[in-house]
């Protein structure tokens, strides 16, 4: 069977979280010499360069190759370019979408992983937790024949509600804090209804905890397991 993972980052025994699981399932997959495993390293324009340096980042790739030396690696880099105009109206879409795609979009993303896909031509794709990479996922899977497993931490409203907080705490302007609060509660609202939908549009859900296993099947999600 052909796998395509998707990663931020090199997964690696000493990373934390999300992504030493998703090394943990590469170990185990390569195990077995009839899989062939495909693996999509991210760099999305965010504070994931801040969550380990430069120097950590170029150890953990060094090590994940010299380990898994038959795993082939694309990479995709995202920088922001957006103009002023494009940005604002790239929110005021996020805030008004009507639908998860337009939510998620990213032109870009789809471009580059339709690109891959065709040259690994996967059995399975498995994402990781970036919902726009999920979006695209899923609308690439339509005019491409794979199944989609996505794991999953927490909730992604639930993120959202963690990225709020953060934000507010790092916040000393009081007029700038209610935009903020008002601004994130509603996407928050908007996030939780499309993560279902797009839940419910992969095959497997795959969640790191039981109790998250069962607050997601209450909320409606299914093919979901522990």
């Amino acid at each position: 069977m052909k796998f395509l993972i998707i990663s931020r980052g090199f997964p690696h025994p000493e990373s934390e979280d999300a992504i030493q699981k998703v090394y943990l399932l590469i170990q185990s997959l390569y195990k077995n010499p009839e899989h062939e495993i495909n693996l999509i390293i991210v760099n999305l324009p965010d504070s994931y360069k801040n969550y380990k340096s430069s120097e950590i980042q170029n150890r953990d790739e060094l090590d994940f190759k010299r380990e898994f030396n038959r795993i082939n690696v694309d990479k995709i880099f995202l920088k922001e370019t957006h103009t002023l105009f494009s940005k604002i109206f790239r929110k005021l879409k996020k805030i008004f979408s009507f639908n998860c795609y337009q939510f998620y979009e990213n032109a870009l993303i789809e471009k580059k992983l339709l690109e891959i896909v065709d040259k690994r031509n996967p059995d399975t794709v498995l994402p990781m937790y970036d919902y726009d990479f999920l979006a695209s996922s899923i609308k690439v899977s339509k005019k491409k024949s794979f199944k989609i497993a996505q794991f999953i931490g927490l909730m992604d409203h639930e993120t959202q509600q963690i990225r709020l907080e953060n934000h507010i705490r790092n916040c000393n302007n009081f007029f700038s804090k209610i935009y903020i609060i008002i601004r994130n509660k509603y996407l928050i609202f908007r996030t939780r209804i499309f993560f279902i939908e797009m839940c419910n549009q992969v095959s497997l859900n795959v969640f790191f905890d039981t109790d998250s296993v069962d607050r997601a099947k209450t909320m409606g999600i299914k093919n979901a397991i522990y």
